[in-house]
């Protein structure tokens, strides 16, 4: 150590700053990974472990945890497969189930063969759903109990792997009951234009309006439909924009029905043809229905159509990937998958039984919440009474009343239509008012009673919401995340200074960003948001704010899905990990590992120099001021003489809670250092780390 040399504190700003460069960013830290500040100092967050052995099919899209009136613990989580219900460490698949049956001689099996063929007429099922079996047998005693994805024949069959093979050769034999659960899902949205919407090979031209032309007879699924030289061909796409209920039960714009694209399976001629919903009909409707459609073809020599295969230059259609909303009404769970209707799982039918719809509620719902204090179950971007979607529609049932949506004298049902925005993204239950936001504009729905029962107020334009979960309340303000900002409500709008905006969206999956994921921390007053890097299809990122320290950080993630620790004693998330979905406990008290491993965490700071930049330092020595348990830190330090120079790498050197000083020679005009652990369980917490620094010439 030279007598020239001063003993410098290196204090930075708290939080990550990296809206400039590295060196215009001086003063302050500038990248990391999976730290937080607490009294302005960075410290590792804590580490997670799996809740329960039982892994998910599917990845979680939505969580809530809560208690029943015997004060039992619940966690529910919905993938793109299943719905789950998890308590007393066990996962129950409570997934709905949309129609069930009995088969008799209905099976068909080949010796040595995992392989069933099923034949039932107008099944309604699509590759990859899932069939249920129970009370099975064929001769030889083979039976098939259990859950099965099935791979599609034709309309009346359907085929799925047994765990174990057959003994015999069967044809139309044996008996089970089947039940087919409601449809799966996609796991990953795709963008309806260019590649996105070339998965059917097709492109839209102008829409047609379908007054009176559909038909449907009784127990069939068949819709046929007559369109004056409709152009389109066998294997050719219908979409339905908007649709009126035809047969009594099938809205072709519902999920439910199989829509709102649908596979052309038969031209009858030029001015008629043929596809199948999902479901089969109640009644025999001829000539009826009012339907808004978009034919989607795959014609090469049509002026205004593509090629096959070539990329749409647009068609305004967007493939959603499968999202769930799940909230409480008491202890009763009520579930809804984007797209259809409201289920209800009750906690004292036991984790056995199944979710099952809600009666009389809106057939296709895009989102939902229960209201604050009047109870009220408000759907949005909902189905109205004909049982057409409309994207920015708002439904309310009766109050205390959640299958009672019909509008009269006795009831406080009703319903308005928002007009900013072209669909409504997310309700965030806040303080005696509810946020509304749509893709463009934020609403308050509050509460009036009698005669309109709720008010709506424009609070902010230019500010919608990203996705169907990217906001959440936070002590009684909305907080989420914008198209390219972050925002909050605390009596007027505005845009959080984020620290890492940049940092953020511009590593972002812009056609995956309905998977964006916001969660509350309350023991830290953070907000979380989980999103997809531009690299990936699931959410692998994270960025938070704290309120109460104003900070942003962020860095790697595996989760999901989050909810605070409400209920549990900390947070609860699901995440995929090497490619298997689980439930985990995260940010467990005095746990520094991920599912036994090391949690890799690091700290980076902005350059800093002497003076005004111009003179050259030498470092020689680190005294090291922070607090380590089980485990070690590394130090590392680079320099360089100029903004766009090289980089001088010291280290790492490796620093425990015994260590004292660390020596080292280093020059240059500017210097940034780094501190990351590299052992196994590590906690760790910076103070005053301090320098040994002198002015060492101008070059």
């Amino acid at each position: 150590m030279s007598t020239l040399s001063q003993t410098k504190k290196l204090n930075f700003r708290q939080g990550i700053h990296r809206e400039s460069t590295q060196y215009a960013e001086q003063g302050s830290w500038y990248d990391g990974n999976r730290v937080r500040f607490r009294d302005k100092k960075p410290e590792n967050i804590r580490g997670w472990e799996v809740a329960t052995s039982g892994t998910l099919d599917g990845t979680g899209r939505d969580l809530i945890t809560w208690q029943d009136n015997i004060t039992q613990k619940h966690l529910a989580t919905g993938t793109e497969k299943f719905l789950y219900e998890f308590q007393g460490g066990v996962v129950n698949n409570i997934t709905p189930v949309r129609a069930s049956v009995s088969l008799t001689n209905a099976f068909g099996t080949t010796l040595d063969s995992v392989r069933v063929c099923v034949s039932d007429t107008a099944h309604g099922l699509a590759a990859g759903d899932f069939a249920v079996f129970s009370s099975s047998s064929v001769p030889t005693d083979y039976s098939f109990n259990g859950t099965f994805a099935v791979s599609i024949i034709d309309n009346n069959r359907f085929a799925f792997d047994n765990a174990t093979s057959a003994a015999s050769n069967q044809s139309a034999a044996g008996h089970a009951t089947a039940h087919y659960l409601i449809p799966v899902g996609t796991s990953v949205g795709i963008a309806g234009t260019g590649y996105g919407a070339a998965e059917y090979n097709a492109e839209t031209f102008t829409s047609i309006v379908l007054t009176s032309v559909i038909n449907v007879v009784a127990a069939t699924v068949a819709v046929s439909i007559t369109s004056n030289a409709h152009g389109l061909e066998v294997n050719d796409f219908v979409y339905f924009t908007t649709a009126t209920t035809v047969g009594g039960n099938i809205v072709l714009t519902s999920s439910t029905a199989g829509g709102p694209i649908f596979q052309v399976l038969s031209v009858t001629d030029a001015n008629n043809f043929r596809f199948n919903s999902a479901i089969s009909a109640a009644a025999t409707s001829a000539g009826a229905g009012l339907a808004t459609a978009q034919f989607l073809v795959s014609v090469s020599t049509t002026a205004g159509y593509r090629t096959w295969n070539s990329p749409a230059v647009s068609s305004g259609i967007t493939f959603e990937a499968s999202n769930w909303q799940l909230d409480t009404f008491g202890e009763i769970l009520l579930a809804n998958k984007r797209g259809m209707g409201l289920y209800q799982w009750f906690p004292t039918s036991g984790g056995d039984a199944r979710a099952v719809a809600v009666t009389n509620a809106p057939v296709s719902i895009n989102t939902f919440i229960v209201s604050p204090n009047d109870r009220h179950v408000v759907a949005f971007g909902c189905s109205n009474v004909a049982g057409t979607r409309e994207p920015l529609l708002v439904r309310w049932s009766d109050q205390n009343d959640y299958t009672n949506w019909t509008p009269s004298i006795s009831s406080t049902s009703g319903e308005n239509t928002l007009t900013g925005g072209t669909k409504i993204v997310q309700g965030i239950r806040s303080r005696n008012q509810i946020a509304v936001l749509t893709d463009r504009v934020l609403y308050g729905m509050r509460f009036t009673g009698p005669p309109f029962i709720f008010s709506f107020a424009e609070l902010g334009t230019g500010c919608g919401g990203i996705s169907q979960h990217g906001g959440v309340d936070l002590d009684g303000t909305p907080v989420w995340m914008g198209h390219d900002n972050f925002f909050a409500f605390d009596g007027r709008v505005r845009r959080l200074p984020c620290t890492v905006r940049r940092h953020v969206f511009s590593d972002i999956n812009r056609e995956q960003v309905d998977k964006v994921y916001a969660g509350v921390n309350s023991e830290f007053k953070e907000v979380t948001w989980l999103y997809p890097s531009a690299g990936s299809t699931e959410c692998d990122k994270y960025v938070s704010w704290s309120l109460e320290e104003n900070y942003w950080v962020y860095g790697d993630a595996i989760w999901t899905a989050w909810d605070d620790r409400d209920v549990f004693n900390n947070v609860m998330t699901t995440g995929t990990s090497v490619g298997v979905s689980r439930i985990y406990d995260n940010e467990v008290p005095n746990l520094f590992t991920g599912k036994g491993l090391k949690v890799d965490s690091f700290i980076e700071s902005a350059d800093f120099g002497i003076g005004d930049g111009n003179e050259m330092l030498f470092v020689d020595r680190l005294i090291p001021d922070i607090e380590i348990n089980n485990g070690q830190l590394s130090f590392t330090i680079q320099t360089k003489e100029f903004p766009n120079g090289t980089l001088k790498t010291k280290g790492p050197f490796n620093v425990t809670q015994s260590t004292n000083t660390v020596r080292f020679r280093s020059r240059g005009r500017q210097a940034r250092i780094k501190l990351e652990n590299n052992a196994i369980g590590t906690e760790w917490r910076y103070g005053d780390l301090r320098l040994d620094i002198q002015d060492d010439g101008l070059r």
